[in-house]
């Protein structure tokens, strides 16, 4: 590789993905270490996958902020598309995730970060489009640095796309349904973020693309644990299932941060704009309310299920499910879009972890059967009874 590309001596390997590979190399004109990432040789050919490559240093190339990338150098020599970026050593926030190596207070610290990182991305006009944790590495003073921008959108330009792109268990859901995306778009992918960094799990998770597609566009909100309900309100704000409901951009998500991170760490009162502390504040009253009223949860009786408690207040929606399966690749659409778009929605409610049944639905059909035989046989007295009564008392003839 170091006598491929000029300018630089590779060290060694250090990650590889679907598209490129990294190595660490030595930038040999200013002697800095570097992360050299290459394209993949089998999508070399693609014109497609070389436009995106320049498309991503383009734009990492006019951001410069302390938690986003920085790019160096980007160019082709021979066969190899290359670009030399930031070389950060560290554990990716995917690596820390799974090792469960990550406090609340540090969960909310990366947040800040990287919230920071999207806000200054949304002023330059671009959308990440794939905020996740492999995409989240730290400098060496502890600081999340947010990486890969090769499906980023510019939001002027930014129409309903017809196509799903993204990373199936962090996108929002419009995304998911290849509809026209906003900045709030970015922070319902830090709302899954912040949920998989305070438990280590995802919120929504099904055995495919489509399942985990349909859960965010109509699944309940996931509950955090018990202990970590004061930052509930927080969490269901930036995964609210219409963008008109979330955060509307990246300061009104730091005020929360601060807000709700004081709340926590039992900290004195933070210095907050007063309008976005009373918001805060009313948000967090109204959460509670909700919760004890629990409004959110229906009962429905199904002859196929039974009794059934619907969890979320979001109806299922069929068009919903076709609407995504028509984004997925070919493949996925002749997999899946007959089987799963004809299935009754009460099915998919439950698959989907939407509802629950209560009583199956061999008892109460049995107990229906019960009250309906009962019920008949009431009816039925009467009659039986005034039937005989209209025979009158028989003669009886005495004989000597």
């Amino acid at each position: 590789m170091s006598s491929q590309i000029p300018g630089y001596q590779v060290i060694r390997k250090v990650g590889e993905g679907g598209m490129s590979t990294v190595y660490l190399a030595i930038q040999l004109s200013v002697g800095r270490e570097v992360a050299l990432k290459v394209l993949s040789p089998e999508l070399r050919s693609d014109p497609n996958f070389a436009k995106r490559f320049y498309r991503e240093a383009n734009i990492v190339g006019r951001l410069s902020h302390p938690n986003i990338i920085s790019i160096y150098d980007v160019g082709k020599h021979g066969n190899h598309y290359y670009m030399a970026m930031d070389y950060l050593p560290g554990e990716s926030c995917n690596e820390l995730i799974r090792k469960q190596k990550i406090s609340v207070p540090r969960a909310l610290a990366i947040l800040r970060d990287i919230t920071c990182a999207i806000d200054y991305s949304h002023d330059k006009g671009y959308l990440h489009c794939d905020i996740k944790p492999d995409n989240i590495l730290f400098r060496t003073n502890g600081s999340a640095v947010l990486t890969d921008f090769g499906i980023a959108r510019e939001l002027h330009e930014n129409n309903a796309s017809g196509t799903l792109t993204g990373t199936a268990h962090y996108m929002s859901p419009e995304q998911a349904q290849g509809l026209r995306l906003d900045k709030t778009s970015d922070i319902y992918s830090l709302g899954i973020l912040l949920f998989e960094m305070l438990t280590g799990t995802l919120p929504y998770n099904a055995r495919d693309v489509i399942a985990v597609a349909i859960k965010h566009v109509s699944a309940p909100i996931p509950a955090l644990p018990a202990e970590l309900k004061l930052l509930q309100p927080l969490l269901d704000r930036m995964l609210a299932k219409k963008p008109g409901a979330r955060f509307q951009n990246g300061n009104e998500l730091k005020h929360a941060i601060d807000f709700y991170e004081s709340q926590y760490l039992k900290q004195e009162a933070i210095a907050l704009p007063a309008a976005a502390r009373i918001r805060l504040q009313l948000q967090q009253l109204h959460h509670r309310i909700k919760s004890a009223l629990g409004s959110g949860s229906r009962l429905q009786y199904s002859l196929r299920h039974g009794l059934i408690l619907k969890l979320t207040d979001h109806d299922f929606d069929i068009p919903d499910i076709e609407r995504i399966t028509r984004t997925l690749d070919a493949s996925l659409q002749t997999a899946k879009t007959g089987s799963d778009a004809a299935r009754h929605p009460l099915d998919l409610a439950l698959e989907s972890d939407q509802a629950r049944v209560l009583l199956p639905a061999f008892l109460l059909n049995s107990l229906l059967v019960l009250v309906v035989l009962a019920a008949l046989a009431l009816i039925a007295r009467g009659p039986v009874i005034e039937h005989i009564n209209s025979l009158g008392s028989p003669d009886i003839i005495y004989v000597d």
